[in-house]
């Protein structure tokens, strides 16, 4: 009789918690496809009547997510250019450029926020970028072509 009370106390306490509340999860792209932000919107309704999410008035919008790392033009002629934002000045950025065959060709030990990244040296084809960013690490795949 206990558990069966304690069960119906829960579902009652799950379900009065979502009629009451609603999150709307929207995400940004770049024109690459990639996802560079996440938005999480917490709408607290004060009756029953569903609002929509562009009211304002009982919400509360956290930014989640506000970084990103954004490589550019792909295809590259000579120079890619990196921009790292969100992350913290003190943290070690690199990049490796690897070939097909996992060779390492190019890798830089500290990159800037925002700079070029000379590609010059590489012949038409296609490589690995990988990018460190303190932990986290991005893997892309670069085209350099003339």
């Amino acid at each position: 009789m206990t558990k069966r009370c304690l069960l119906i106390t829960l579902f009652l306490i799950i379900s009065y918690s979502t009629l009451f509340s609603q999150n709307v999860i929207t995400y940004t792209y770049d024109s690459n496809g990639n996802r560079v932000s996440r938005k999480l919107t917490v709408i607290e309704l004060k009756s029953g009547v569903t609002k929509k999410a562009n009211d304002t008035d009982s919400s509360r919008v956290i930014l989640t997510s506000e970084k990103y790392i954004k490589i550019f033009p792909n295809p590259v002629k000579s120079e890619l250019t990196i921009k790292i934002v969100g992350y913290d000045d003190g943290v070690q950025k690199n990049a490796t450029i690897y070939d097909m065959d996992g060779r390492m060709l190019i890798k830089t030990n500290s990159l800037s926020s925002e700079g070029p990244l000379d590609l010059n040296a590489l012949q038409d084809g296609v490589y690995i970028l990988i990018i460190k960013v303190g932990d986290e690490v991005s893997r892309y795949k670069i085209i350099k072509s003339k």
